[in-house]
C-alpha cells in the first residue's frame, strides 16, 4: 500500500507496473488542476481571514470551524437533508413488489392451463408444448415490464435524491473537489448506473447467442421440451461465449459530468481573491 502511495506521489504509476494510457494521464493532471483549484479555495480565503481579523488566533480559529464545517458537517447534512426531503423504496421493498406479482401471474398461467384443449391427439403434446411456449414468452413480458417500472421509479428517486444531496453538499468546496475528482477518474456513483446499463446490454446479447446456439433462453416459469430420441442435446462451447468487458467513460465525458464542480471552485476561488484584494486596499496600517 505504501509503495502504491508513493507511486501516485511520484507519478511513477507506469513503473509499478500500473497501465497508463493517454486518456488517464490527461485524467490525472486534471485531477491535479482541481487539486489545486481547491488548495487556492483555502489558501485565499485564509488570506481574507487574516485581513479582516485583527487577530492572528481569531483567524486561526475562524479557518479551523469553516474547515470543520466544509470538510465534516456539510456533506453528512446534505445527505441528511437529501434522505428526509426524497424518499426511496428500499430493495427489500421492490423485490417484494415484484415476487407478488410474479405469484399472481403464475397463478393466472396455472388457471390457463386448465382450459387447453387440443384439436387431435396425435398433435396433443406438440400443441401443448406450443400453447406454454405462448403463455410462458406472455408471463415474462409482463414480469419484465412490471420489473423494468418498478427499477425505473427506484431509479428516478434516487436520482432526485442524489441530486438534492449533492446539490447542497456543494457549497462546501471540499465536496466539489470530491465530485470533480470522483468523475475524472472514473469511481463515481455514475460508475453503477454505467456498469448496470452494459450489463443489461450484455444480457441481450447472451440471450442472442444462446438462442441462436440451442433455440431457447434461459429464463423463470415452467418450461416443457419435447425431444425425439433421434435428437441430440444442443451444447454449448464456453469458448465461444459472449464476454463482457466494462469501458469507462472517456475524457471529454468524465470532464463534462465535473464541469460545474471546477466552475464553483474557480467562483470560490475568484470570490475570495478579490475579497481578499479590497480588504487588503482597505486596511488601515495604524
Amino acid at each position: 500500500r505504501d509503495l502504491i502511495v508513493t507511486g501516485v506521489q511520484t507519478c511513477a504509476l507506469p513503473i509499478l507496473g500500473v497501465p497508463m494510457e493517454g486518456g488517464d494521464w490527461m485524467k490525472l493532471i486534471v485531477i491535479l488542476f482541481t487539486g489545486f483549484l481547491y488548495f487556492g479555495v483555502f489558501l485565499s480565503l485564509s488570506v481574507f481571514m487574516s485581513i479582516i481579523m485583527k487577530q492572528s488566533s481569531g483567524s486561526f480559529l475562524m479557518m479551523l470551524v469553516i474547515w470543520i464545517m466544509s470538510v465534516i458537517v456539510l456533506p453528512r447534512a446534505s445527505v441528511i437533508i437529501a434522505g428526509r426531503a426524497v424518499d426511496v423504496p428500499s430493495v427489500d421493498e421492490v423485490n417484494s413488489k415484484k415476487s407478488k406479482f410474479s405469484t399472481q401471474i403464475f397463478e393466472e398461467q396455472f388457471k390457463k392451463m386448465g382450459t387447453f384443449k387440443p384439436t387431435s391427439e396425435t398433435t396433443g403434446m406438440q400443441e401443448f408444448q406450443k400453447y406454454m411456449a405462448e403463455l410462458q414468452e406472455e408471463s415474462s413480458r409482463k414480469q419484465k415490464e412490471y420489473n423494468d417500472k418498478l427499477n425505473e421509479e427506484r431509479s428516478n428517486r434516487q436520482s432526485l435524491q442524489q441530486g438534492v444531496a449533492f446539490g447542497i453538499s456543494r457549497i462546501s468546496p471540499s465536496a466539489c473537489f470530491s465530485l470533480a475528482a470522483t468523475n475524472i477518474a472514473g469511481t463515481s456513483l455514475q460508475l453503477i448506473n454505467e456498469f448496470m446499463d452494459q450489463a443489461v446490454a450484455y444480457q441481450d446479447v447472451y440471450k442472442k447467442f444462446q438462442m441462436a446456439k440451442t433455440g431457447a433462453t434461459t429464463g423463470a416459469g415452467m418450461v416443457f421440451t419435447i425431444r425425439n430420441s433421434g435428437d441430440e442435446e444442443k451444447k454449448i462451447d464456453p469458448k465461444e461465449l459472449p464476454q463482457f468487458r466494462y469501458n469507462s467513460p472517456d475524457i471529454a465525458k468524465t470532464l463534462g459530468r465535473s464541469i460545474v464542480d471546477l466552475v464553483i471552485l474557480i467562483i470560490y476561488n475568484l470570490i475570495f481573491f478579490f475579497g481578499s484584494f479590497v480588504a487588503f486596499i482597505k486596511y488601515d496600517l495604524r
